[in-house]
This record gives structure tokens, C-alpha cells and sequence, in this order.
């Protein structure tokens, strides 16, 4: 084989891969979803860049996250992975807990512990751009404008819905600019969660109040050590 068939099967490998990466016709542009919250709902654009802020301690912030990629996925999911990027912290923090998801939840998941937030930015900024995610969320401190900027742009060239969670908010400031498509602040009130919309593109402001059901659940527990059968117990 003489080199000019060997530099000919190096860019037919190259054209392979590239088409592997490349993102799906139509991803990116103007695709919207919605999100609900009870009888409202507005649309948010899939491919594109959504901060999430809450107190420290708070686990409301990352529920919204989850109903945010749920719903997003109704409408444009397309079966690929979501990707969940952490920095070094205490999963007890208001974090997920990955064993507590639910067995269809945790089999899309692919979980990445980066060592520094610096590393976490470059993972999500990368994974987004490879179009190979239906949906990254990283649990990293809000980034500078140059930052957040390359986060959008590899969200809008990967077609993925990219959602940036920040535990350590603080609710009552002003925002400061932000390239994301929307900025939220969630946190636990007595009874449910309170969701503010800070700001977003195309969007006016606002507030919700979103109750939690007291319904009973169904718990299953083993009757006895020698007895494997289930039998169902309701929580109070």
C-alpha cells in the first residue's frame, strides 16, 4: 500500500467518525418544548442553555432539573443517553442520589465525577458539542460570561437541552447577564416548591406554586427474613 492509499483510507475514517458525531438533521434552531407547571405551561427552547439556582441543603432544585429533562424528552428525546456531571461535594446536599432514581431513569443516566469544577466545564461543553446526549446536566458553580457563552453555542450545535445546576444561589439578588435561554431560582416551601422564573428569552417573568400530593404510597417490604414475599404497607 503506498502512502497515497493510506492518506485515502485515513479521510474515509475521518468521514466515518465525523458522520457518527454530526449532529441529527434539524436539531438545533428554533425547537421548543413545553414545560407545565399544573394548568400553565410556556415553552422553553430544547437546544440551548437553562440555569437552575437553590439554596445549599435544597433538593427542589434538582427535582425541577429532572421534570425539565422528562418533559423536554416527551417531545424531542432520541433515545440517546443524559449525561449528570458533579464536582467534588456531599451527595447529602440536596444532590441526586443516583441508587435512589428509578430503574428507567438510571439506565439513560451516565454519571461523571469531575475532579474540579474546571474539569466539569470542559465535559459538558465537549459532550454537548458531540450531539451524542439528549440531555447533559452539570452540578457546577454559575460560570463567567465568556463560559456560559460556549455552553450555549455547543448546546445549539449539539441539538441538546443543557441544564446548569447551581445549589448555592442566593434567591433575593439581582441577576446578574446571563447567555442562558432561561434562568430559574427553586426552592422548598412548607407543603411544595416555589419556582421563579428570573429571566428568560422571550419570556416575562414570574412566580409559582407548585403543592406536592399527601397521597399515601404504596411501600413494599419483606414480611419476614425467611419469608422473601412482598406485601404492600402504606406510609403515612
Amino acid at each position: 500500500m503506498d502512502q497515497s492509499e493510506r492518506f485515502q483510507r485515513a479521510r474515509d475514517a475521518l468521514r466515518q467518525v465525523e458522520a457518527q458525531w454530526r449532529p441529527d438533521a434539524g436539531v438545533a434552531g428554533g425547537r421548543l418544548f413545553s414545560l407545565s407547571f399544573g394548568q400553565d405551561a410556556i415553552g422553553l427552547p430544547w437546544s440551548g442553555l437553562h440555569q437552575i439556582e437553590g439554596p445549599a441543603g435544597d433538593a427542589a432544585a434538582t427535582g425541577f432539573a429532572l421534570t425539565m429533562v422528562r418533559q423536554g424528552m416527551q417531545r424531542h428525546g432520541r433515545g440517546k443517553p443524559v449525561f449528570w456531571i458533579t464536582a467534588p461535594g456531599s451527595l447529602d446536599s440536596g444532590r441526586l442520589y443516583p441508587p435512589a432514581l428509578q430503574q428507567d431513569q438510571a439506565a439513560r443516566m451516565i454519571f461523571i465525577d469531575a475532579p474540579r469544577p474546571r474539569e466539569g466545564f470542559w465535559a459538558f461543553e465537549e459532550i454537548l458539542r458531540s450531539a451524542q446526549a439528549d440531555a447533559v446536566i452539570a452540578e457546577l458553580p454559575p460560570p463567567d460570561t465568556v463560559a456560559g457563552r460556549r455552553l450555549q453555542l455547543a448546546a445549539e450545535e449539539g441539538g441538546s437541552l443543557a441544564i446548569l445546576l447551581s445549589l448555592a444561589g442566593i434567591g433575593g439578588a439581582a441577576a446578574p447577564p446571563t447567555p442562558a435561554r432561561s434562568r430559574w431560582y427553586v426552592a422548598s416551601r412548607p407543603g411544595g416548591t416555589a419556582v421563579r422564573l428570573i429571566r428568560g428569552q422571550g419570556l416575562c417573568p414570574g412566580e409559582w406554586r407548585i403543592d406536592h400530593d399527601d397521597a399515601p404510597v404504596s411501600l413494599y417490604l419483606a414480611a419476614t427474613v425467611g419469608d422473601r414475599s412482598l406485601h404492600p404497607q402504606t406510609a403515612a
